[in-house]
C-alpha cells in the first residue's frame, strides 16, 4: 500500500467517489452529497498545500483504499500557534482493520510538522464505527479533549 499526497484533480475525483461510500454509511446519509461542492474544496486544497493536508492510500492497482484530509487554522485566541482540524478520515469497507488508517494519520503528522502546526485535532462524527476510530487515535497517542454535541433543528 502506498500513502501519498493528493496532487491532481484526478486524485480529488477518486476521493469524491470513495467519499460517496463514506457518506452512504454515515449519519449524514439522509443529506445530499454534492460532488460539485467537493470538487471546489479539492481545487482549494490543491492550491494551498501548506494549509491543506490531503492524502490517499492506494493499493498496487491504484485503487484508493483510504483517505484523509485536514486543514490548518490559527487558534481563535492567537495567531502565534496553528492547529489542524480534520475534514475526514475514511477507510473503504472491506479494507478496514489493517494499517491504512494509521498510515494516513502518520502522513498527516509528518506534513503537519513540515508546515509548522502545533497541534493536530481529529473529530469522530460520522457515526460509522466511533469506538474503532477512538481506539485508532488513542493507539497513536491522541487524547480525548472534548465532546461534540448535536441536535437537529426543526
Amino acid at each position: 500500500m502506498l500513502i501519498r499526497r493528493a496532487e491532481t484533480i484526478h486524485d480529488i475525483h477518486k476521493m469524491i467517489e470513495l467519499g460517496a461510500q463514506m457518506h452512504a454509511e454515515s449519519r449524514f446519509a439522509s443529506m445530499p452529497y454534492d460532488k460539485v461542492k467537493l470538487r471546489s474544496y479539492g481545487h482549494l486544497a490543491l492550491g494551498k498545500p501548506d494549509d491543506w493536508g490531503v492524502f490517499i492510500a492506494e493499493d498496487k492497482t491504484g485503487e484508493v483504499q483510504a483517505m484523509i484530509a485536514v486543514y490548518v487554522s490559527p487558534f481563535y485566541f492567537t495567531d502565534e500557534r496553528k492547529h489542524t482540524n480534520d475534514f475526514f478520515l475514511y477507510v473503504a469497507k472491506g479494507k478496514r482493520g489493517g494499517i491504512a488508517a494509521a498510515r494516513c494519520v502518520k502522513a498527516v503528522e509528518a506534513w503537519a510538522a513540515e508546515v509548522g502546526v502545533n497541534e493536530i485535532q481529529f473529530g469522530i462524527t460520522a457515526g460509522i464505527d466511533d469506538d474503532a476510530a477512538e481506539r485508532l487515535y488513542r493507539g497513536l497517542g491522541y487524547n480525548t479533549t472534548g465532546r461534540i454535541m448535536t441536535k437537529g433543528v426543526q
